[in-house]
Parts: C-alpha cells; sequence; structure tokens
C-alpha cells in the first residue's frame, strides 16, 4: 500500500496508527505534489491511503496552500483502490467517480466539533476517539476486510454517546467508481 500523510503544522499526529510500522507500505510523510505523482506513477494498481486536510477539490499539502491530490491527479487513481481520509474526501472520490473508503466532513479537533454546532469538547477527548478511529481502520486492513464492509463495521464500534463521533462514523461511504 501507498501511503501519502499530510500533517499541517497545527495538527498533532492523532492518526499515526494508520501508518506506524504498517509492513510492506510505502509512507509519503508531507510529501511534495512531484513525489506524490511519481511513487503513483511507478505503482498503478497499488491501493492508496490518502489522508491529511482536504476539500471536496482534494487532499491539501502541509501548508495548506495547494492540493497535493487532485482533479488533475485523478487519473492516478482511478487504477485502484483509494482510502481516502479527509474532509470532504467523499465529495471529490464521487465528483471523480473514484473506487474506495471515503470520510465526509470529519472532525478532527475541537475548533470542528464546535464550528458544525456539537457542544464544546476538550482535545483529548477528540483526539483519543480520532486515535479510536485510526485503529479500527487499521485493524481492518490487517485483517484484509473488503473496503465495502468498512462503513458499516466501523459504524458498529463507535461511541454513539458523542455526538461528533456519531457524525464522523454515519458519513463513512464506500464508493464503487460509478
Amino acid at each position: 500500500m501507498i501511503i501519502v500523510y499530510v500533517n499541517s503544522q497545527t495538527d498533532t499526529d492523532t492518526f499515526s496508527r494508520l501508518y506506524e510500522g504498517m509492513e510492506g507500505s510505502t509512507l509519503l510523510y508531507n510529501p511534495t505534489r512531484q513525489e506524490v505523482e511519481k511513487v503513483l506513477s511507478e505503482r498503478p494498481e497499488e491501493r492508496v491511503m490518502l489522508f491529511g486536510h482536504g476539500t471536496a477539490f482534494g487532499l491539501m499539502n502541509e501548508n495548506l496552500s495547494g492540493y497535493l491530490i487532485d482533479k488533475d491527479t485523478v487519473p492516478l487513481l482511478k487504477t485502484r483502490e483509494v482510502i481516502g481520509i479527509w474532509c470532504y474526501a467523499s465529495d471529490f472520490a464521487q465528483r471523480n467517480e473514484l473506487t474506495g473508503f471515503f470520510t465526509y466532513m470529519f472532525i478532527s479537533n475541537p475548533m470542528e466539533a464546535y464550528t458544525l454546532g456539537f457542544a464544546p469538547y476538550e482535545e483529548e477527548v477528540v483526539f483519543d476517539e480520532n486515535r479510536k478511529f485510526a485503529a479500527g481502520v487499521r485493524g481492518l486492513i490487517e485483517e484484509g476486510v473488503s473496503l465495502d464492509q468498512w462503513p458499516y463495521m466501523l459504524l458498529d464500534g463507535c461511541n454513539e454517546e458523542l455526538d461528533f463521533v456519531l457524525f464522523n462514523y454515519a458519513n463513512l461511504v464506500y464508493l464503487d467508481g460509478e
């Protein structure tokens, strides 16, 4: 698996469970667009996991000043399964007919929760829930579970008592590229 992780300067590394020690994977941590394009071009059939901050137009770079993945890189994603974990990844994937598992608006910090009208939460509560999400995704990868099953399996394990968590998990999708 190719793993592209963009960790902006303001983030804590709550998603490290997604990539640390993953056997046989290539990690591109805060890469340039050219580095991403090179690796994707060289390995056109390999599954790719993309995560960080983004919009419906793609996955943003480390400085949040541009995109690593956008409409111009879609041809490099069309032949593979994609795991897209960023805000509005599902909108991007649907618009570009990608196949894989995607998040919608994913609350990854207390400010996002508050801005979207959820109760105020301490940082550690949000970060702990994000670590649990990452561990759940990692477990599904290690077990070899088909991506189309992920939204249901992850939702079954979420903490339904926290409104922002239920929101995050209820908006997970599998798209079949159509």
